[in-house]
């Protein structure tokens, strides 16, 4: 079989015949079955990751699954998240993530952040203002002390400290930026209104 692009079922089920196949023979690397094996196992990937998707845990199952890596008890994970009723609260899927708190499980425990903010399970909280979220702004934009300019659509703001902003996109930061360093950080439509 030549290897070809993966388009059917018929297609992946042979192409993973004869990866079994060149797999049991153990070819050498930068032979002609060393690459053909290369080759096919680059196109099944891509096929099966097209086709099959893995699903990313929640924010849960990812913290169960490193407390049973790790053999963790809840008691563990109160530096983490807080009082042992937080901790139960959070593992029963009655309290969402705070954004301390993915940070810290993310830090301690090492949990990535893609996964410990999954499906919308992060509580983004104004500093000093109780379970108040903070707002979320069709557009933002930013002039940084030096005058450059920059816009960012439908964003995120999160005041972590004192001293940064972060801006997120979909739940990725799209910037970081030092609070001596803003000039103006202000929402679309508060322009208008200082416009007007």
């Amino acid at each position: 079989m030549e290897p070809r692009l993966i388009k059917t079922e018929e297609d992946h089920e042979a192409s993973l015949a004869e990866v079994e196949r060149l797999v049991a023979l153990d070819p050498a690397p930068n032979t002609p079955e060393g690459d053909r094996l290369e080759l096919l196992a680059t196109l099944v990937e891509e096929y099966e990751k097209d086709h099959f998707p893995i699903e990313k845990p929640t924010p849960i199952e990812a913290i169960l699954f490193r407390m049973e890596q790790q053999g963790l008890e809840q008691k563990d994970l109160i530096p983490y998240i807080g009082s042992k009723s937080k901790v139960s609260e959070v593992l029963s899927g009655k309290r969402r993530l705070t954004l301390r708190m993915v940070r810290a499980l993310n830090q301690g425990l090492g949990i990535p952040l893609e996964v410990l903010t999954h499906e919308h399970d992060v509580v983004r909280r104004e500093p000093g203002k109780g379970d108040r979220p903070m707002s979320t702004a069709k557009k933002v934009k930013v002039e940084m002390h030096k005058g450059e300019e920059y816009e960012f659509s439908d964003v995120t703001r999160i005041e972590h400290d004192r001293y940064k902003y972060e801006l997120y996109r979909d739940r990725e930061i799209v910037a970081v930026l030092n609070k001596w360093d803003v000039k103006n950080f202000i929402t679309e439509e508060q322009k208008q209104e200082q416009d007007n």
